[in-house]
């Protein structure tokens, strides 16, 4: 990568942006910038000044209503600003303030190649992020608001909730705001019992779960719209859409969804909240997240609970990391997400200082003083008061948790910057990823001599942190999503666009987005170290934080289920390697059964749900939405219709067919599905009321065909320009992409890609975020495509526990310290490099290890084994005599509390001979051999030993070379057979009496040496009678004296 100096007038630059960032007021003066279309400031936890124009400091923000581009008394009327996506249509003074430079529609085309080097870094898969000096400079100016170079001022910190990315308008795109509509509202009449409209009478008669069971069932004979992308795509794109909306529900009615039955009824759908009715009296509903591609999912979307999930300082402040919490059990080298039970225990001992306007007073307060009584004095958390603050965050009006399992202790969920984090094991593997790719980039700005403040630490990781994953979103995501964005410049991005409301669609979030439930599997695969895959049923993926018994509210055994490993046991690495190799299902109205009948631990059909919550929003049919499309006004509407083709609405059920080359089965159920409805003279009024202009066949009849809902339709529409949804789908959601792209005053492209680091950023797929963050090798650089892996994700370089079965199991370890398990059957472990540790089991297991790969063992209860090759400890852990051999290299062989039999063979071997009678021979090299309690016999064999008998009657031969024999207090009445060398000289070989306390000094007075039967020598320590006696066969007295000893002092 080639370095650039930061110039002088760069840094001048950049300073110039930080002062517009120091006010609460929304009417900031513009003067202040160098130029208002460029991104500047930092952006607040809200967002707000994301966006700059006067009056749209909320632009984007976090707690914004949902955008409706068209007016909701007439159909294909745009309302509002210009949505132009090129700056010639903005007023003079702001086209005076723009720079040659910012109207370049592709940054990327005049500047991919001029900067770089042939001896480039390779950043792109191996997770590597180089940073320098110029970098570093460069991102705490940022951070700072200080001006960064004639080509950026998205400078600053991002407000959480969006608020103030468009400094015109300071709620677009902000949290807390009503959702937007592409198209026209359709409801029935206004209820006063629910203060909400009615469903559209165009859906009368109709019931969800009946659409859903003729239509959804997994059976249908359609034509093969294979996806292409895997089940990690299928969780990338749920952890997306969880940053851009979510629509509270509660309080407006519900919508009954097959045979009535209990009240309330779980398989009923609970109504979207109205917070209020417009003028035109179309309800509007609120989106709790900011919309932006912010990373809110980390960070979230309230400056209160960005703080909570922060780590403390220790002394009140905050570190510049996320906390983290207990080791990820897939790789010992990281950590899961924090549960509640770790944020509260953490924030309370660091008493963390938390800081909003919303708060009384100074707007300041501890963590003890707002949650008084939480925790007692001996640590025990008060479980009455979590209701209160997991679903109005220190009154925020922000959830920590919205998908729990009613069975499992609050404490015991995972929290992140989403409440909907614990809703299946693979959307919270994805929140880990990216938590993790914060830490990440904390450490790496300090290796590379990052200095500055704890919060510019944090905001300078979250800056690259929040590139990364835009780049992963309209890269990787994006081509396989839709084939890739289309219009001009990089990935679509033509440049930030002041007049853009960056707010999301009823459209996108009720209904064009819902396609990724047609993509989820009967099962969720997961593979455990090995690449070995084990396939997880649906109900046990979701609301599964853990299956620790200690999190249960009640008994195991009073269960209405049996819980299964959750994330707690099962960790990041293996559930994103599942996802890899895992296909997804094709993109059709087809649904598995798990999705359609019992998903989230109740008796409810989220295919049925998706079709209610149209109905609910007011959403139109699928033909009356493609035909408000077509007629659209708004500029990203309009290009996302040209690039998908005509949407004319479909004429008939043939019409229907030949367009999508569907089959005369799928047309069937459809026709089923959706009958023509027949009106009273009655109804007609109300109906037209609805549905201004419809054009009834026969006076009074409703054609099947105008009735089809988007949701259902659209994922019967053949799949379009290389992606994985239909036409009108296409439509919905490219329009939606590319608004949040070019409404991001703070986009990464305008912040960061003037920086050295973006060739990082632009080169470095989701396969090397998610390498460097779990340890995971083998990923495919196309993470979300289904192409066949020569070799299955394996983590390497971390310290595993790898457990086989009871069949024929393969065991990869990695370069870390495994432990492999092989289990009852004929097992082949391979442990790769680190210090490894095998449990050989059967006759018929086989290790394999590398050579140069650790210092590794093996522990046995077969009662003969020999080691492999390049292992070098054996360890005997059944009962019984027991005989084991070791290899060419230094061994270490254990006994166990039997007579074992133990061969060094070559090496330096060191033998334990443990309790038991036993025989331990050394063979070649210096080995050290203890026999332990019991009467062992101890052969040193060729090279200088150290032979060690131990309590009981020992016989040791030191062999050839220079032999030591070691006697410890109460040894006992031990032999020397031939081979012991002495002479008057000194002898080659030595009686150690060290450990017995002979010294030099006592000698004479506690040793005595004298001739014993035949030609051998025996020596007495201390009192005959207390047994410690040495003799040497085939040694002349005469030849042994206080030279041939080892002595203290």
């Amino acid at each position: 990568m080639k370095m650039n100096d930061v110039k002088k007038p760069d840094l001048k630059y950049i300073l110039k942006q930080i002062p517009a960032t120091q006010t609460d007021d929304e009417s900031v003066n513009l003067n202040m910038l160098s130029n208002r279309l460029m991104p500047f400031v930092i952006p607040v936890f809200d967002l707000s000044f994301s966006h700059l124009a006067t009056g749209q400091v909320k632009y984007a923000a976090a707690e914004n209503s949902l955008l409706r581009v068209f007016d909701s008394s007439s159909q294909g009327g745009y309302a509002g600003t210009s949505n132009n996506k090129t700056a010639s249509i903005l007023p003079a003074a702001d086209v005076n303030n723009v720079t040659a430079p910012i109207l370049v529609a592709s940054k990327k085309a005049s500047s991919d190649d001029d900067d770089k080097d042939d001896d480039d870094d390779d950043v792109g898969g191996n997770g590597a992020f180089p940073l320098n000096a110029s970098d570093i400079a460069n991102l705490k100016n940022l951070v700072n608001g200080l001006e960064g170079g004639e080509d950026n001022d998205a400078l600053g910190i991002r407000d959480l909730e969006g608020t103030g990315n468009n400094r015109a308008h300071l709620d677009y795109g902000s949290a807390d705001q009503p959702f937007i509509r592409l198209t026209d509202a359709h409801y029935g009449a206004y209820n006063e019992t629910t203060h909400n409209r009615d469903i559209n009478p165009l859906f009368s008669g109709l019931d969800p779960r009946a659409i859903s069971n003729i239509l959804g069932t997994q059976e249908a004979n359609l034509s093969g719209n294979a996806a292409g992308v895997n089940s990690l795509f299928t969780a990338f794109g749920q952890y997306f859409d969880h940053g851009l909306d979510f629509l509270g529900k509660g309080g407006n009615g519900t919508i009954q969804i097959g045979t009535p039955g209990m009240f309330p009824d779980p398989a009923d759908l609970t109504r979207g909240t109205v917070d209020s009715i417009d003028a035109n009296g179309i309800p509007q509903h609120l989106n709790k997240t900011s919309p932006f591609a912010d990373q809110n999912q980390t960070y979230g979307s309230n400056e209160l609970v960005g703080q909570f999930l922060r780590e403390g300082n220790g002394q009140g402040g905050f570190s510049g990391k996320l906390l983290e919490g207990g080791v990820d059990p897939s790789n010992q080298d990281f950590k899961l997400l924090p549960t509640l039970r770790e944020l509260i225990q953490h924030h309370w001992n660091n008493n963390t200082q938390f800081t909003d306007h919303s708060l009384p007073g100074d707007h300041s307060v501890t963590f003890r003083e707002y949650f008084s009584g939480l925790v007692d004095s001996n640590g025990v958390i008060n479980q009455s008061m979590l209701p209160a603050m997991t679903s109005n965050f220190m009154g925020s009006g922000f959830a920590l948790l919205l998908d729990t399992n009613p069975f499992i202790n609050l404490l015991d969920h995972y929290v992140a910057g989403d409440g909907r984090a614990n809703e299946n094991i693979a959307l919270t593997a994805i929140h880990n990823i990216w938590e993790r790719n914060h830490n990440f980039h904390v450490n790496g700005l300090l290796d590379a001599g990052f200095e500055g403040t704890a919060e510019e630490l944090f905001q300078a990781a979250k800056i690259i942190n929040e590139a990364e994953y835009q780049r992963v979103i309209y890269t990787d995501f994006a081509d396989k999503l839709l084939g890739g964005m289309r219009g001009t410049g990089d990935h679509g991005f033509a440049g930030y666009n002041p007049d853009v409301d960056a707010r999301v669609s009823h459209e996108f979030a009720t209904a064009a987005y819902r396609f990724g439930h047609s993509l989820i599997g009967q099962t969720l695969t997961v593979l455990d170290a090995q690449g070995n895959a084990t396939q997880v049923p649906l109900f046990d993926a979701f609301l599964n934080p853990t299956n620790d018994t200690s999190a249960f509210t009640f008994p195991k055994a009073q269960l209405p289920y049996s819980p299964q490993p959750g994330y707690e046991q099962l960790g990041a690495a293996g559930i994103i390697a599942g996802g890899v190799v895992q296909q997804a299902e094709e993109v059709d109205v087809n649904i598995v059964d798990a999705v359609r009948n019992d998903l989230v631990r109740m008796s409810a059909d989220v295919f049925a749900f998706d079709v209610a919550r149209e109905w609910d929003v007011g959403l139109g049919s699928m033909n009356q939405i493609r035909a408000d499309l077509m007629t659209s006004l708004d500029p990203y509407v309009r290009e996302a219709v040209s690039f998908a083709g005509s949407l004319t609405p479909y004429s008939s059920w043939e019409d229907f067919q030949a367009r999508n080359n569907l089959s005369d089965t799928v047309i069937g159920q459809f026709r089923q599905a959706y009958p023509d409805l027949v009106l009273e003279e009655s109804q007609i009024a109300g109906f037209l009321a609805a549905n201004p202009g419809y054009k009834f066949v026969n006076g009074n009849t409703v054609k099947g065909i105008d009735r089809v809902d988007l949701f259902v339709g659209g994922l019967a529409e053949k799949h379009i320009n290389g992606g994985v949804v239909g036409q009108t789908f296409w439509a919905i959601i490219h329009e939606q992409l590319d608004r949040i792209q070019e409404g991001d005053r703070l986009y990464y492209l305008d912040r960061v890609e003037h920086l050295d680091l973006y060739e990082a950023i632009e080169e470095q797929g989701f396969a090397g975020i998610v390498a460097r963050n779990t340890g995971l090798t083998n990923l495919p650089e196309n993470i979300f495509g289904t192409s066949q892996l020569d070799n299955p994700p394996v983590v390497v370089g971390h310290n595993l526990v790898l457990n086989g079965g009871g069949g024929n199991d393969t065991l990869n370890g990695g370069a870390g310290n495994d432990t492999l398990n092989g289990g009852a059957g004929a097992d082949v472990m391979k442990g790769g490099t680190g210090n490894d540790t095998y449990i050989v089991e059967n006759i018929g297991d086989v290790v394999k290890e590398e050579r140069n790969g650790g210092m590794d063992i093996v522990y046995t209860t077969l009662k003969n084994y020999t080691l492999t090759n390049n292992v070098e400890t054996l360890i005997f852990s059944g009962t019984g005599a027991f005989t084991g051999r070791g290899n060419a290299l230094a061994n270490t062989i254990n006994g166990g509390s039997g007579n074992d039999v133990l061969y060094g063979m070559g090496g330096n071997d060191t033998l334990n001979g443990g309790a038991g009678n036993d025989t331990l021979e050394g063979g070649d090299g210096a080995d050290i051999l203890k026999g332990g309690a019991g009467h062992d016999n101890l052969t040193g064999g060729a090279g200088n030993d150290r032979l060690e008998g131990g309590l009981g009657a020992d016989i040791m031969t030191g062999g050839a070379g220079d032999d030591t024999f070691v006697f410890s207090k109460g040894f006992g009445r031990d032999r020397i057979t031939s081979g012991f060398d002495s002479h008057p000289s000194g002898g080659q070989d030595h009686l150690d009496l060290s450990l017995s306390g002979i010294s030099v000094a006592n000698f004479a007075s506690s040793v005595t040496i004298a001739g014993g039967a035949g030609n051998s020598t025996v020596i007495t320590l201390g009192n005959p009678i207390d047994g410690n006696v040495i003799t040497l066969e085939n040694v002349n007295v005469k030849s042994v004296d206080v030279n041939d000893f080892i002595l203290i002092g």
